[in-house]
């Protein structure tokens, strides 16, 4: 058997780790371009979508971030629109 760099041994086996596995973690928040492509908008629409309240945000810093709960919020209140439409 192997030795690692802590001197303890290894079992050998590949892929073989103490460690749990890590689920992804969603992000709570995202930078305007990131919000973009989510919504498949532009810059000016999101900031547009932002002052009339219907995104929900915060500057921390220099840098302003939107809540992914609001763009979830919205895409869920476009498709009860569009599913009313029908």
């Amino acid at each position: 058997m192997d030795r690692n760099f802590s001197g303890l041994r290894r079992s050998g086996r590949p892929g073989s780790t103490s460690k749990a596995p890590v689920a992804p973690v969603e992000p709570m928040v995202v930078r305007p371009k990131q919000a973009c492509i989510l919504l498949g908008c532009g810059l000016t629409y999101l900031f547009d979508l932002l002052n009339k309240g219907e995104l929900e945000s915060y500057q921390d810093g220099r840098s302003r971030l939107i809540t992914l709960a609001s763009i979830k919020a919205r895409i869920a209140r476009k498709l009860a629109e569009a599913r009313e439409g029908r």
